[in-house]
């Protein structure tokens, strides 16, 4: 139980800080796509540095074949539900697999908000340093602006999910579903 909360948690830490690592950089400048603090901080980087966003795009691939290499050579997929001593059933066929995970209320909702919690998080990424740079009058460059918001995008998010964790572990010797109770009480305490 709390070496699956210390999962999630690291797990969940990629969302604020690091994203893929081809296309973070990108949002980063022309704030397009979904991305993650530390994306807007390297390509804001990396635009002052290199005079121009599109540096951020040429250095992010290199980076991105190192990570695959990497996870490749190093990282070794156990047997699927060894973890959780889940014995291996036969295949069956796709149409009933899908028929069975929709029946299972969690995955559902979980999935649900999830999808909700990325729109909200993409709209914030696409539409956030554009709207600092013109709270601030165009006093900061883009890229200072990015840099900014992917640094309270990397803190914020890494005391989120230390925080949110922590709560969960203490909260599940009382309820033993305290991590989707306290995951979807952030969720609601972060709507406004």
């Amino acid at each position: 139980h709390d070496m699956r909360t210390l999962m999630l948690a690291i797990f969940n830490i990629a969302i604020p800080l690091g994203g893929s690592v081809n296309d973070f950089n990108l949002s980063i400048i022309s704030n397009r796509l979904l991305c993650s603090g530390l994306g807007y901080i390297v390509g804001s980087s990396v635009a002052k540095a290199l005079g121009h966003w599109r540096w951020a795009l040429r250095v992010t691939p290199p980076l991105g074949i190192i990570c695959v290499v990497l996870l490749t050579v190093i990282v070794k997929e156990p047997a699927r539900g060894s973890a959780d001593g889940a014995e291996t059933t036969k295949q069956e066929s796709w149409v009933s697999d899908v028929s069975k995970i929709l029946r299972v209320k969690s995955f559902v909702f979980t999935t649900l908000g999830f999808t909700w919690v990325a729109f909200a998080i993409g709209s914030l990424a696409w539409h956030g340093p554009k709207f600092l740079q013109i709270a601030q009058a165009g006093k900061e460059t883009e890229a200072n602006v990015s840099l900014y918001f992917g640094i309270i995008t990397c803190v914020s998010g890494l005391l989120g999910v230390l925080l949110g964790s922590e709560i969960a572990r203490r909260y599940r010797k009382r309820n033993p579903r305290g991590d989707p109770i306290v995951c979807g009480i952030a969720v609601l305490l972060g709507i406004p």
